[in-house]
């Protein structure tokens, strides 16, 4: 499997992927859009994600998981009652 990055998850747009917070709760979510930043120092990139509203979910940490992709913890925020964001961003090595 592979890391949550932006090579790895651009081409996963339109698929489903599965949150998760620390007691199991679950909620599918489907991947809408990704964007890119393009900056000398950083690699940085936002992920939208969509899913049923009343889905219960607030910002914070959740485990994000897809058959492709390693479980990565990442922080979301939420946009609207049925979307939310995950910003990535890290130092270009």
């Amino acid at each position: 499997m592979k890391p949550f990055t932006f090579e790895n998850i651009k081409s996963l747009v339109g698929e489903q992927f599965v949150i998760k917070d620390q007691l199991g709760n679950q909620l599918p979510v489907s991947l809408t859009h990704i964007t890119e930043s393009k900056r000398e120092s950083t690699t940085s990139f936002s992920a939208i994600f969509e899913f049923v509203a009343g889905g219960l979910l607030e910002d914070g940490g959740y485990y994000v998981e897809h058959p492709k992709i390693e479980k990565s913890y990442l922080c979301l925020s939420l946009n609207s009652s049925t979307e939310f964001e995950i910003l990535v961003s890290s130092l270009k090595a």
